[in-house]
């Protein structure tokens, strides 16, 4: 979930409404919780962290990654690109360099692992 609804708030209402809260950042909501009128955190859904620091992991691996984006965003305006048709025809040849063993998949984090109880 994406979604960038979410509100500020204060410690002390966040204490008072913390299972409120819970619930609400379940369905994409997030919350600023201040004090003394200061930001000191941000509370997320747990799928939300989970996709926000696969995001993280996909950059670090791939530092070009926006770069390259950007390119082929360019490329597409300037109509540099190949139809899927002429890439089933085989009519133009293409220049793609070969992958590094460094630049495959990796793993992506679990997004359901549970935390054990303390006894």
């Amino acid at each position: 979930m994406n979604s960038h609804v979410g509100t500020t708030i204060p410690a002390s209402q966040a204490r008072k409404d913390f299972f409120g809260i819970l619930e609400k950042i379940s369905s994409g909501f997030r919350y600023t919780i201040t004090q003394n009128g200061y930001p000191k955190a941000v509370v997320v859904g747990a799928e939300e962290f989970e996709s926000m620091m696969e995001t993280l992991d996909v950059m670090r691996d791939h530092p070009r990654l926006l770069e390259e984006i950007e390119d082929a965003r360019k490329d597409y305006a300037q109509g540099n690109y190949v139809t899927l048709k002429e890439f089933r025809q085989g009519k133009r040849t293409y220049d793609i360099p070969p992958r590094s063993a460094s630049a495959g998949a990796k793993r992506t984090r679990s997004s359901r692992t549970k935390r054990e109880k303390k006894d």
